[in-house]
C-alpha cells in the first residue's frame, strides 16, 4: 500500500497455459506488477503489465513482438466502478461493476481484449 488509497504490487509464479491447438499448451513462468489507485470511494483504476516465459515449448518462445526478452506480453487498463467502504478492520472492502481494456502478443501475434465483470476486493 502506498497512502490509503493506492496499491502496487509485483507478482510472479509458476503454472501452464494453452488453448487447443493453435496456441500449444506450455509450462510458464509469468510475472506481473500491477498499480490500482481509488480516485474515490466508488471508482478504482488500474494499470497491469505481465511477462510470460514457456522454457518448455520451443515454438511458444520470442511470441512477444514489443518485448526481446519475453515469450508473451500483455499490458491493460481497468476501472472498477460500485462501493468502497471500510469494514471494521484495516483496509476496505470494494465492490463493483469490472471493465477493463487488454492488449496481449502470444507467439508473434497481438490480441486485444475486453472484460466486463464484478469484482469484490479487500485492502488493508
Amino acid at each position: 500500500m502506498l497512502g490509503d488509497n493506492t496499491f502496487l504490487g509485483a507478482f510472479a509464479g509458476i503454472g501452464s497455459e494453452g488453448v487447443t491447438a493453435r496456441v500449444p499448451g506450455s509450462f510458464e513462468i509469468p510475472a506481473e506488477l500491477r498499480l490500482e489507485v481509488d480516485m474515490t470511494l466508488d471508482v478504482r483504476v488500474g494499470l497491469r503489465g505481465a511477462v510470460d516465459w514457456f522454457p518448455t515449448t520451443p515454438s511458444r518462445r520470442g511470441g512477444s513482438l514489443l518485448s526481446p526478452f519475453a515469450d508473451a506480453l500483455g499490458v491493460s487498463t481497468f476501472v472498477r466502478i460500485g462501493e468502497a467502504s471500510p469494514c471494521g478492520c484495516p483496509g476496505r472492502l470494494g465492490r463493483g461493476y469490472f471493465f477493463a481494456l487488454e492488449r496481449r502478443e502470444v507467439m508473434q501475434t497481438a490480441w486485444l481484449g475486453f472484460t466486463f465483470g464484478v469484482e469484490a476486493d479487500f485492502g488493508g
